[in-house]
């Protein structure tokens, strides 16, 4: 029997089931069948595309469902798990009556014809209606924290493990803390108010302001020229207005986003295209600390040269310096590394005579993507660096071919040498170089100063890089991301 059903079994290409993966579904369909189908696919293409059957269901998922397939790949089991409570959701059949259209398969809850002139709404849902967006926190004086459910609003960010009870007994699951700034009004000014110790939670219904922390901080409720507004006990500070909506205290105010480091090059880019078509457009401005960190953390001197710039976009307005601490946690060494660097036998006075390069791995952990080991290609005379992440030590070198075709066409330049260590792996790359007319040096050993402009840029983009990651609070994973982001910025930089 089962020689038989294999002989008349459908068999799929991989390319036919990628059509049927990608094609259209019959949103008539319930969640079941549509699962079903794809692993039938999936089956008939020789079991190998379940990675595309969850990929499929988590594409149409909640939002939540496909940050969390995005951002943690390794987490099978528990997603696994998320996916068939999400397909078993539509097993689930109503069979009681409705009270408000009196027809079977919903609860009055969920009935579209609620509200169509069907009397009021209960009182639980209108107070949900009536506070819920993103420009409207709740004051709680149950609270002993604030509550965001947006990560992305946090500034500082801390990872946290912590639990808070929410008022029906069910456990909340806290996982990061940070500071927010919130645009707001007092006594009908804005002003901008700084929350600390602000609490990120994914299930989290409504954005939470706590009165008791309000308490501590030596803020009260109180009125001021007929308005209810939060104050300081002591002094005339007003923090900000209050407003009261369904017997629920709210604050209005918007969250002050800062702009990350990619949006400002992006902004210095648009104003030199608009500058040749002869259109002005606006000019950052920040402090010379602002501007370091939205640059990964690039150095003082080479942020000022860069406002120095007319079109790079930027201008400065404070040029304090302040010892960062994420640079003293970052870029903190065992010793000095030497910046001697010979350029003899080398044709260092022209832009791709001399390439440096170094291997560094294996990193731990991993990267999102598998890749333990990075390298670097420096051209000596410009400073010019492109960073190449790698499962193997091999592939790590072998990358050489594409940034030599890449650096070639780029700057309408010969390379002449490439200069590495002495290590094993640039061996599989001799007969490439000899192919092409580059020829080979190798830096002695125990000596780094001798290949000391690859060193060096190493150094300077793992410290960029593990800037970043720990201002950010994102995991060691992103690692990757950081150093090929950090060459990006040293790329559009002075040198």
């Amino acid at each position: 029997m089962e020689k038989i059903l294999e002989a008349f079994k459908t068999n799929l290409t991989p390319a036919q089931a990628m059509k049927l993966f990608t094609a259209p579904k019959d949103a008539k369909r319930t969640w079941p069948e549509h699962y079903m189908y794809l692993v039938a696919i999936s089956e008939a293409c020789g079991g190998g595309a379940d990675y595309l059957v969850l990929n499929n269901v988590v594409q149409y998922a909640s939002a939540d469902l496909r940050t969390s397939w995005e951002l943690e790949p390794a987490r099978h089991r528990e997603l696994g798990q998320e996916v068939v409570a999400a397909v078993g959701e539509g097993q689930k059949k109503e069979t009681r009556r409705c009270h408000v259209c009196n027809k079977v398969g919903h609860l009055r809850a969920d009935c579209p014809e609620r509200g169509h002139g069907r009397g009021e709404p209960d009182l639980t849902l209108a107070v949900g209606e009536a506070i819920n967006g993103e420009d409207v926190w709740i004051l709680d004086s149950g609270s002993s924290g604030h509550l965001v459910r947006e990560e992305s609003w946090l500034d500082e960010v801390e990872l946290c493990n912590d639990e808070c009870l929410q008022p029906n007994g069910e456990a909340l699951k806290v996982t990061k803390k940070g500071t927010l700034t919130l645009l707001v009004t007092a006594c009908g000014k804005t002003k901008s108010v700084k929350l600390t110790d602000v609490y990120y939670a994914a299930s989290v219904m409504h954005n939470l302001i706590s009165y008791g922390k309000l308490d501590e901080k030596g803020y009260t409720l109180t009125h001021r020229n007929g308005q209810r507004v939060i104050a300081a006990k002591v002094g005339s500070d007003v923090a900000f207005d209050v407003a009261m909506r369904r017997n629920v205290l709210v604050v209005h105010g918007t969250v002050e986003k800062h702009e990350c480091a990619s949006d400002v090059i992006m902004a210095a880019l648009d104003r030199e295209v608009s500058a040749a078509d002869g259109v002005d457009s606006s000019v950052q401005k920040g402090s010379l600390v602002e501007f370091h960190k939205r640059l990964g953390h690039l150095s003082y001197d080479a942020v000022e040269r860069l406002a120095q710039d007319p079109s790079s976009g930027i201008e400065i307005t404070d040029h304090r310096r302040v010892n960062c601490l994420t640079c003293a946690q970052g870029k903190q060494s065992k010793n000095r590394q030497s910046k001697k660097d010979t350029g003899k036998h080398s044709p260092i006075d022209r832009v791709g005579g001399l390439i440096c390069s170094d291997l560094k791995g294996p990193m731990t952990p991993k990267d999102r993507l598998g890749n333990r080991y990075m390298v670097d290609f420096v051209d000596h005379k410009s400073n010019y660096c492109r960073v190449f992440l790698a499962r193997i030590k091999d592939a790590a070198a072998k990358q050489f071919e594409h940034f030599l075709v890449y650096f070639e066409k780029r700057f309408d330049c010969k390379t002449h040498v490439l200069r590495t260590d002495s290590g094993g792996e640039y061996e599989n790359i001799d007969l490439f170089c000899k192919s092409t007319g580059v020829a080979r040096q190798k830096s002695e050993a125990r000596n780094q100063a001798s290949n000391g402009k690859a060193e060096r840029m190493h150094r300077t983009i793992i410290n960029m890089a593990r800037c970043m990651v720990f201002a950010c609070g994102l995991p060691l994973s992103f690692w990757g991301d950081a150093v090929q982001y950090a060459a990006y910025i040293l790329n559009r930089s002075p040198t």
